[in-house]
């Protein structure tokens, strides 16, 4: 393992991940070895079998961040650690706003199909100005 002054983990810190030109490829290859203990090729393996398309809503990533499309998130089970699959923003952040609930995310997805079908209890009408 080699080591260098100024890598993002912190001066004299190991270097875990290959050198890359470029420097927000450098920061992804090191988050995902840092934080879910897996290479870029293990990544692109994962989107390939996706077919670079999110695991839940089956979509392309549209989120743009500094110019580029966002890469797609690295979902997990947070006790556990174990790598669930790629997500989109949206997606991601849905699920995480229910706290990884699934028994939560059931009775949202029931209020949603029965307030399709029941409607609501106060019906909005919009009013041109």
């Amino acid at each position: 393992m080699q080591f260098q002054k100024g890598n993002p983990g912190g001066p004299g810190r190991p270097v875990k991940y290959k050198q890359y030109s470029n420097e927000s490829e450098n920061r992804h290859n090191y988050k995902l070895h840092s934080c879910f203990g897996i290479s870029k090729y293990d990544y692109d393996e994962m989107y390939k079998k996706q077919d670079g398309k999110c695991a839940i809503c089956g979509k392309k990533e549209t989120i743009i961040k500094c110019g580029k499309i966002q890469q797609l998130s690295v979902d997990h089970d947070h006790s556990t650690g174990r790598i669930r699959g790629l997500l989109c923003f949206h997606c991601n952040s849905g699920i995480g706003k229910f706290g990884d609930n699934s028994e939560l995310l059931r009775k949202a997805a029931d209020y949603l199909d029965n307030k399709k079908e029941t409607g609501c209890l106060i019906q909005m009408v919009l009013v041109d100005s």
